[in-house]
């Protein structure tokens, strides 16, 4: 025979003294709470990691973007002043544009921090409310 939850409390119920299963409840939340409590705060400073370093790597593609460009046209620069044969000016055009997608590529992928971020709100709310039921 299984006994669904219900009819397993109200077994327990019968043989335990109420005073004894309120102390045991009130354990049992006090401890739940103890644990949502550095679950929220994990979640607050893994938000801020994320934000922090989404930030940086935005940062730091755009600035190789900006070093590859200025290298580029001291490229073409010195291949002006040399005289040297311009053949090659389609080929850099070709890396310039590939590098410029690619950092635009890597640029929209750090947009998930957004759908994270959200995630992770919700995640925070859900805590919240169970930190309210075990204080009920």
């Amino acid at each position: 025979m299984v006994l669904n939850i219900t009819e397993h409390v109200e077994m327990k119920m019968k043989t335990l003294p109420i005073a004894e299963l309120r102390g045991l409840l009130s354990a049992v939340s006090e401890h739940g709470q103890q644990h949502l409590v550095e679950v929220e705060a994990d979640l607050v400073q893994t938000s801020g990691l994320l934000l922090a370093t989404v930030d940086k790597l935005s940062s730091s593609f755009m600035a190789i973007h900006a070093a590859v460009s200025k290298q580029q046209q001291a490229l073409l620069d010195v291949m002006s002043e040399s005289g040297l044969e311009m053949a090659q000016l389609p080929q850099l055009e070709a890396y310039k544009q590939q590098i410029s997608n690619e950092v635009d590529l890597a640029v929209s992928a750090l947009q998930f921090q957004d759908m994270t971020s959200q995630l992770l709100t919700r995640t925070i709310k859900r805590v919240n409310g169970l930190k309210g039921l075990l204080e009920e």
